[in-house]
């Protein structure tokens, strides 16, 4: 597991997000990766990666 990445602008900010990564193999020689964000100590980023911001223009959409 990769130690957390900082998340926001400054930073000195005490949020941390931790992104984890699952790789399986699956047939015919594929791979399936998985990649879970816990983003519980960063609302602001929680609350933009749901959508809440959408309205607003954000979301990348």
């Amino acid at each position: 597991m990769r130690e957390p990445v900082r998340s926001g602008a400054r930073r000195n900010s005490p949020l941390t997000t931790r992104p984890t990564y699952e790789s399986e193999a699956v047939r015919g020689g594929v791979t399936k990766l998985t990649v879970t964000h816990d983003v519980t100590g960063a609302p602001k980023l929680a609350a933009l990666l749901a959508g809440q911001s959408d309205s607003a223009g954000a979301g990348g959409r």
